[in-house]
Order: C-alpha cells, then structure tokens, then sequence
C-alpha cells in the first residue's frame, strides 16, 4: 500500500512499518532487557548499542519481505541502509538531534547522509534553504559521486533516480516519544515532513521479541496503522535537542 499521494515520491507502508518496528522494539524492548540482563557498573557502550539493536531488527524484518537491507562501512563504524526498490527509495534512521548536528560540523571527508542527500536528492530545494547556517556545498560532487558508490557497493547506481529519505526518532528511557519521516535537499533543508506517531504500536513495550516472526501479530497491527489513514500526515519539523550518535 502507497501512502502520501500530495508526495513527490511513494511510500511503501510496509517498507515505514518495518523500521517504525525496529526502533520501537530497540527502544521499548532490546535496551531494557540488555541492562536487565547486564548490570554493570557503567553502561557507557549503549551509546552505540540502540543503534546495532535497530540494524538487527531491520534484518529480521527484511527477511519477511518488508524492503532489502544495504550494509555499508565508514571506517570502523558499520551502517544499514533500508531499500525500497519498487519506489527507488533509500531510507536512513537517526535521532532528531544526530541529525541536527550533521551539517554544522567541519569534516575532511563527507558524512554519509550528506553524499546520500547530494546525489541522490541533489536537484530538490527544500524551504527555509536560505536560512542554513554551514556550508551550503562542503564538498564537490565528484568527491560525493565517489563517496556514493563506495556506500552502494553496485547495489543500484547513481543514475537510478533513486531518493534518500530519513526517519528520525525521539526516545527517553524505554520509550520512543516522536517518529518522523523527512525528505531533505543536499543542505538539509526540509523539502517534504510527515508524522509516523499515529503508526506506532502504543503497546509495544508490553510485547516480547516473538512478536516480530507471528506473522497474525504482524499482519492485525499493520492493519490497525492503516485502516483509517490513507496518506501519511504533513508534520511540523520537530526540535533537535538530543546528543549527536554519529560524527
């Protein structure tokens, strides 16, 4: 099923779901179990741990089905991108603060997410462009076509007209306060917003890690995600405050 149809680009709800899941069950579930289970004296690695529970939910849920699953490394830190190739999209996930801090740092080579957005989102302009405060155009675009191909590997090429979109999440303790799917230009600035709260399942935290191979579960709670809803809702950009996850 297709939502956002005001959207320059389509949706696959199934391909959203799957990482709306991930990040609820790594959030509500995964990180309390692993200090439940671990109680050490500092929990300093969960920094980074949020972010491997996510990937491996994603693996879980593309193996069902719901979008391909791209690896990718930067040095010595791995990451995964969500693949719809129905729709020719490309789907990140970060807090809303990781990607506030993004553009405004100084770097000798390209973040991910700013190759990403320059090649494959380089000819959008989102509103409010003029009002950025970094470098509009930190590197040239053959060191971002460069950058490109080493994140894809040959998973699809640059001239696929493939878009990059980035769900953005808020979380406090256990629980995951603000869902987001944004569209961005290649300066960061918002082409297209919409809200994924009204699609998350308010009682996951009650759920344990089996829920996600019950094929019945999975199928009665996308069903309820989207019986009234048949578009994905324009939201107001949230504010960025959290600690930034990745340099």
């Amino acid at each position: 099923m297709k939502f956002a149809t005001d959207s320059i680009v389509e949706f696959d709800m199934d391909v959203i779901m799957s990482a709306i899941h991930a990040i609820e069950k790594a959030v509500s579930e995964d990180i309390p179990h692993q200090l439940t289970e671990n109680r050490l004296e500092t929990n300093n690695y969960l920094a980074f741990m949020r972010g491997d529970f996510i990937n491996s939910n994603l693996r879980e849920l593309t193996a069902s089905g719901f979008g391909e699953l791209l690896p990718f490394q930067r040095f010595g830190w791995k990451g995964r991108l969500l693949v719809d190739r129905l729709n020719k999209l490309t789907y990140s996930i970060t807090t809303q603060s990781n990607l506030n801090q993004i553009p405004r740092k100084h770097r000798q080579k390209p973040h991910f997410l700013q190759t990403l957005l320059a090649v494959e989102n380089g000819d959008l302009e989102g509103y409010g462009r003029q009002l950025a405060l970094y470098d509009m155009e930190p590197f040239d675009h053959d060191t971002y076509l460069a950058d490109f191909d080493d994140i894809v590997n040959g998973f699809f090429d640059s001239s696929d007209g493939y878009r990059h979109c980035i769900i953005t999440y808020q979380a406090q303790r256990d629980e995951v306060k603000d869902i987001n799917l944004v569209l961005l230009d290649s300066c960061f600035a918002v082409v297209e917003e919409y809200s994924l709260n009204e699609f998350r399942r308010p009682d996951f935290s009650m759920l344990t890690h089996s829920v996600l191979s019950d094929d019945a579960i999975e199928r009665e709670a996308h069903n309820a995600a989207t019986k009234s809803l048949t578009k994905l809702k324009k939201g107001v950009k949230p504010g960025l405050r959290e600690i930034a996850e990745e340099a």
